[in-house]
């Protein structure tokens, strides 16, 4: 799978709720604050929380 943004890039995420390929650019969490029955396993939310845990430390 390519990534939905760039299609000549492999995605290295593929984002379950949405079916969307993401490539290391472009990985997010397109719906971070509705429910999602993929979150437990999803690499998008897991870079998410560790990004908003460093920038809780930096304040």
């Amino acid at each position: 799978m390519f990534c939905t943004n760039h299609p000549d890039t492999r995605a290295i995420s593929v984002c379950q709720k949405f079916g969307i390929g993401q490539c290391e650019e472009c990985i997010a969490c397109k719906d971070p604050n509705l429910y999602c029955k993929f979150r437990d396993h999803c690499i998008a939310w897991e870079l998410l929380k560790e990004n908003n845990i460093v920038q809780g430390e930096r304040r």
